[in-house]
């Protein structure tokens, strides 16, 4: 569930909706690369990443999307990896 819209207990009215769903079969991540090598990273690519946040587990994705230009005020270029989720790995709900 990614929002809950309505508080329990609460009526609403006909075709209002409630909650908000995803399907979290697979976790898009998006990442700030260096300019120094953001050459190498090539869409379709698999990268393993540890994430910190989830006690050092290591993740595999595969890459969707290399930007083609650093963001603004950075020298990071956006990197979006897919990362397969089945049982809820990366994210629980």
């Amino acid at each position: 569930m990614l929002a809950r819209l309505a508080s329990a207990g609460e009526t609403v009215l006909p075709g209002r909706p409630v909650l908000r769903i995803a399907d979290l079969e697979t976790v898009s991540i998006e990442l700030g690369v260096p300019d120094r090598v953001v050459s190498e990273i090539e869409p379709g690519a698999m990268i393993e990443l540890t994430v910190a946040a989830l006690e050092g587990r290591r993740f595999a994705g595969r890459v969707a999307e290399v930007g083609v230009a650093a963001r603004e005020g950075s020298r990071l270029y956006k990197v979006v990896l897919k990362v397969p989720n089945a049982g809820g790995g990366c994210v629980r709900g």
